[in-house]
Parts: C-alpha cells; structure tokens; sequence
C-alpha cells in the first residue's frame, strides 16, 4: 500500500487538526490595541491627576467612568497580546472591547450628564491633554476594532514542514 492510500481498517487514529491561527493584519490589530490600551490609561491618568490636583474628590458618575475605562484598558491589553500571538478568538475579542472603547467618546457625556454640544466642541478643539488623549483612545480603538475584523476573518497561511 502506498502512503497516501487510505488504510482500510485505521480505527486507532484519529484525524488532527491545527488550530486557525490569524495572519499577519492580527500582528497590526494587537499593536494598534496596545496604543489604544495606553491611550486608555492615558486617559485614566489624566482623570486621576485632574482632581488630585483640585483637592476636590471624584464624583460618583466620574468613578464609574474612570473604572470603565480602567477596565477597558486592561482588556484591550490582554486581548491585544492574546492577538498578538495570533489567535482568532482574541481577535474577535479585542474587536468587541474596541468598539466599546471608541464608544465611551459618546457614552461618557449621556453617564455624566454633561451638555453633548459642549463635550463635543472641548473634545474637537485640541486645546487640553485630556480631550487629546479621549479623542486618540476612542480613534485608536475604532482602528483596532476595524483591524481585528479582518484579522479575525481570515487565516494564516497553513505552514508546510516537510
């Protein structure tokens, strides 16, 4: 019998499977995550130093802001790196955590009951730190999110050793 030649009686064995594993554009989204993970903290960074400074404390609406955006952080950190190392399902991950990122732009006026025409003119005007570091979390994480769609959507290339 040759080689290639299905075995007629082969019960033992069982066929083995390779794991779908994200190309190149997963390498892109998990460092475009990692930006948008420090822009995040920058952006947590910047609350925190903003009323440590006033001597005033944080607002309760402020606190869960701050803690949504901490967590986001480390989400999109550790799934960031889970696609870095090329795995599809942190992919599809990092893409929901994204968008959630590029949404906390809209979300945290609505939760901390600011006027969204003001919010929208202090973020677009550049003149501070803070809207800078909001605007490039939420712009870097609709990239990630836009990335990891792709990346998630196809596979890399099955490597033959022969």
């Amino acid at each position: 019998m040759y080689p290639n030649e299905p075995q007629p009686y082969d019960y033992g064995s069982t066929p083995e499977y390779s794991r779908p594993r994200a190309g190149a554009t997963a390498i892109v989204a998990g460092l475009v995550g990692l930006l948008a993970a420090g822009a995040l903290a920058w952006v947590v960074f910047e609350w925190f130093t903003a009323f440590d400074e006033a001597g005033t404390p944080m607002p309760n609406a402020l606190w869960v802001v701050v803690g949504v955006r901490a967590g986001l952080a480390f989400l999109l950190l550790g799934l960031a790196v889970g696609t870095l190392a090329r795995r599809v399902s942190a992919a599809w991950l990092l893409m929901l955590v994204a968008l959630l990122t590029a949404g906390t732009v809209i979300l945290e006026p609505l939760v901390l009951e600011v006027e969204l025409g003001g919010w929208v003119q202090l973020m677009f005007e550049f003149e501070d730190s803070f809207a800078i570091a909001i605007v490039l979390a939420s712009g870097l994480g609709l990239l990630t999110a836009l990335l990891a769609i792709v990346a998630g959507a196809t596979r890399a290339p099955e490597s033959r050793t022969a």
